[in-house]
């Protein structure tokens, strides 16, 4: 288990957006009618290269060739990180499409693929793992831990807590999965279908009402013939043979792998019903991702927002199969690209106060900070102030009131490299609602001579009850000493050293803390390496409950405070630090894997405040967790 708590004012924060500036386009085409391995196109990293096929593409004609990423057997990983088509370009925007074979394996099948724009420093470039559930690590149709990720994922695991996802977690599902930095947006279950999305904040399946529909089993490995072909993620039906020749074909026959000749006379019964179909995948310069499969698109119109941000980077294709399986072959693949050729918006985000923009200089092309001109909503507004840390200058505009909650606002930017280059972008934000803390909760008589956290830690030998352990109603009965032990009609034991003063900094644990290759959550090895939980004795780390106060210095302002844990927490405030009945400032009321949840405060009163992060961990999970807290701030006038 891990929290990471960070007391710094950053003023300035990345949330989402893309784009700007002249761009040029990168074409590249693989027919894979001859070996694209010595093309160098794309590298395999080690143990992970794909099986090219002279014959058998999806033209049918004689020299046709293919790539398989995964036969119809189990174990199998193949994994293609294209090259840089940009000569170290910020990539604007990019569609990525291809031709696939997909079926012929198991009852249910497996696993899949994803494609991806990673991040330069992603392991999987380098030949690391990609991103995993909350009980299993490195799967390949989950995608790459860093960048853009969309996964074609056909097996379902796991439960309602999963998958790490925007606010929380959710189930995963077979279908087709967006996801950012490894945060899970938005899934396309079976059947797919255009409108049919399980977002995070929906119920999981089973709950859902009429949000969405999932029906795995009534869609898998259909016939090309039957009405609800275009609904599956398989290309056809299973083998009409005897595969496991017990003289019999029945259901039986899917357990058995696909011969590893492929010389075999019956190699080619696993997949006699499949037939290729076209898959493309595009994000525009909005960060607006379109997906589309069998001629459907199953987006909304439009495309699906996503917070993915322009980066340095490389486009990764990879897919798998473990104890069940599929066939995965790939032909025709085209990749466009469109770079970044001068300064460009990198991101931007707001809440009611106002809104940053970010405008980073690339290469020579370096942004005239006094060229730069907002509008927002049409109307003409000046910045309230424009910053540069290293390449990244920093557009601030403060609302001199509040803007409303929910509300979409356009802003559209102008502005000018040093060479006289002229760019426009156009983003979008809406400021989410916010609690506002009453100003008579400030404090008065605080030393501010020094600072850090005081930090109460609570762990029991037995579980929380009744019912969810990770509630907050449990957490708060654990660390108030209210679980009695029936032998002793005591407390039960507190395993943990009780009370502790820790970092003045950062707070920043981890179960698995260590040399920094163990490191999760959003504060890494090198700038801010993990810690071992303290007050916690080594062995067994469950049934843990933390309480962590400090007083924050806040100038008035409306801030986006972030908490990442695994499992849940409660920020609040009060006139006290310690008060548990204090304000509710954001919370995650049960049990979850490492999770961002954001919410927004309103402080109209500039104060030093008591505020008091309630977090805990549950027991049973398989990985470390995390858990921290970031202020971001766009302070207001008043």
């Amino acid at each position: 288990m891990r929290v990471e708590y960070m007391t710094k004012l950053l003023r300035i924060a990345v949330v989402l957006a893309l784009s700007v500036g002249a761009a040029k386009a990168a074409t590249t085409t693989i027919d894979f009618n001859t070996d694209p391995s010595v093309s160098g196109v794309y590298t395999e990293p080690a143990n992970s290269a794909a099986s090219w096929r002279p014959d058998g593409g999806a033209s049918g004609a004689a020299g046709d060739g293919y790539l398989s990423l995964a036969d119809a057997k189990g174990s199998q990983r193949s994994v293609l990180v294209f090259k840089d088509f940009e000569n170290g370009l910020v990539i604007k925007s990019f569609s990525f499409e291809c031709d696939l074979r997909i079926g012929g394996g198991t009852t249910p099948p497996a696993d899949g693929f994803s494609l991806n724009y990673a991040s330069a420093d992603d392991p999987v470039i380098t030949g690391g793992a990609f991103a995993g559930s909350t009980t299993e690590a490195d799967l390949p149709e989950e995608g790459t831990q860093t960048g853009l990720a969309i996964g074609f994922d056909t097996w379902q695991s796991g439960d309602a807590t999963d998958r790490r996802a925007a606010g929380g977690a959710a189930e995963d599902v077979a279908g087709i999965t967006v996801s950012v930095d490894n945060t899970l947006l938005a899934q396309f279950p079976l059947p797919l279908q255009p409108g049919n999305i399980y977002l995070p904040s929906d119920p999981p399946p089973g709950s859902q009402g009429t949000k969405y529909t999932y029906n795995r089993d009534a869609n898998v490995n259909l016939s090309t013939n039957v009405p609800n072909y275009n609904f599956t993620m398989q290309t056809g039906a299973l083998s009409s043979h005897d595969l496991n020749g017990d003289g019999v074909v029945d259901a039986s026959d899917a357990a058995t792998p696909q011969p590893d000749d492929i010389t075999d006379p019956t190699w080619g019964y696993w997949i006699e019903n499949l037939r290729w179909e076209h898959f493309k995948a595009e994000i525009d310069e909005s960060g607006k991702v379109k997906i589309t499969w069998k001629g459907i698109e199953l987006t909304p119109p439009g495309g699906l927002q996503t917070t993915f941000t322009p980066r340095a980077g490389r486009i990764v294709f990879g897919g798998r199969t473990g104890g069940s399986w599929e066939a995965t072959h790939v032909d025709n693949i085209k990749l466009t690209t469109a770079a970044f050729t001068s300064a460009f918006v990198s991101a931007l985000r707001g809440n009611a106060a106002g809104f940053t923009v970010e405008i980073a200089d690339q290469g020579t092309s370096v942004l005239d900070q006094s060229s730069v001109g907002l509008k927002l909503n049409g109307n003409t507004v000046t910045p309230t102030a424009i910053t540069k840390v290293g390449s990244t200058n920093y557009v601030r505009y403060l609302s001199p009131t509040l803007l409303t909650s929910g509300q979409t606002n356009a802003v559209d930017i102008s502005f000018k490299d040093a060479f006289g280059i002229a760019s426009t972008a156009t983003r979008t934000f809406i400021p989410a609602a916010f609690v506002t803390v009453p100003p008579e909760y400030a404090a008065t008589g605080v030393d501010t001579s020094g600072s850090g956290f005081n930090v109460k830690v609570s762990q029991i030998s037995v579980g929380r009850t009744p019912g969810d352990g990770n509630t907050i109603a449990n957490a708060e009965r654990q660390i108030a000493n209210g679980f009695i032990d029936p032998t002793t009609g005591l407390p039960y034991a507190n395993l943990a050293d009780p009370v502790t003063s820790v970092d003045p900094d950062v707070i920043n644990w981890n179960q698995d803390a260590g040399d920094g290759t163990t490191d999760i959550g959003d504060f890494k090895f090198p700038d801010h390496q993990d810690e071992p939980l303290p007050g916690v004795p080594p062995g067994d780390q469950n049934n843990i409950v933390d309480e962590i106060t400090a007083y924050l210095d806040l100038p008035a302002g409306v801030y986006t405070f972030g908490v990442n844990s695994d499992d849940g927490f409660k920020v609040s405030t009060a006139r006290s630090a310690n008060d548990v009945n204090g304000l509710t400032l954001g919370s995650f009321n049960t049990g979850r894997g490492s999770s961002d949840t954001l919410f927004d405060v309103n402080v109209p009163t500039a104060g030093i405040y008591p505020v008091r992060l309630l977090w805990w961990e549950g027991g049973g999970e398989r990985t470390s967790s995390s858990s921290w807290l970031i202020l971001l701030q766009e302070p207001r006038f008043s």
